[in-house]
């Protein structure tokens, strides 16, 4: 029997990194999304009661208000945070074993989720009528530690996160089509 002059070539190695900072990422993502969620329901039978203990004239005029803060801080980010948690996980799953259209298709999810949360941050900050504000702080003091970093733990994660792991599977692209072109060079007949 005649041996092959080539052994076949394996499968492109993919960067281990990026697979486990992805998940990472999904996973912080995903508590982020568990406690905004989780204040956004508490949050609305809450907040008048908190409010009647402060000014009982103020409670009855604010629920249209608190409503409206309790979906722009905390519900829509609660639900882009459990978006973009999936999405991390699927980007982590497609750069495990999937092709590489779908390691992009993942990665441009994520650029999205990314984008929606700056756009939920940037509107949060840009609220300045008196009422919102009133209500932000509120709710900022109802629960200090999940309010005040839940959105910016999750945006920062996002932000710092996701060009790494594009770095990361960029590089070890780069290192496989090095390899391959020296596996092809040293194994063409000269």
């Amino acid at each position: 029997m005649r041996r092959p002059l080539f052994e076949p070539w394996p499968e492109p190695s993919r960067s281990d990194a990026a697979i486990s900072l992805a998940i990472t990422l999904g996973a912080v993502l995903l508590v982020c999304a568990f406690l905004l969620l989780g204040l956004a329901v508490s949050a609305n039978a809450a907040t008048p009661a908190y409010l009647r203990g402060i000014d009982p004239e103020i409670a009855h005029t604010y629920p249209p208000v608190i409503d409206a803060a309790v979906r722009w801080l905390l519900l829509y980010p609660g639900i882009a945070c459990l978006v973009l948690a999936g999405a991390f996980g699927a980007l982590a799953l497609a750069a495990k074993s999937g092709p590489r259209w779908s390691v992009v298709a993942s990665g441009v999810a994520c650029g999205a989720g990314a984008l929606a949360l700056l756009v939920l941050f940037a509107l949060r900050a840009a609220r300045t009528n008196l009422e919102f504000y009133t209500v932000y702080m509120w709710l900022r003091d109802m629960s200090p530690t999940q309010f005040g970093t839940s959105m910016e733990i999750a945006l920062l994660a996002t932000v710092i996160g996701l060009p790494t792991i594009g770095i990361l599977l960029i590089r070890r692209h780069l290192r496989n089509a090095d390899a391959a072109e020296q596996h092809a060079r040293q194994g063409s007949p000269g």
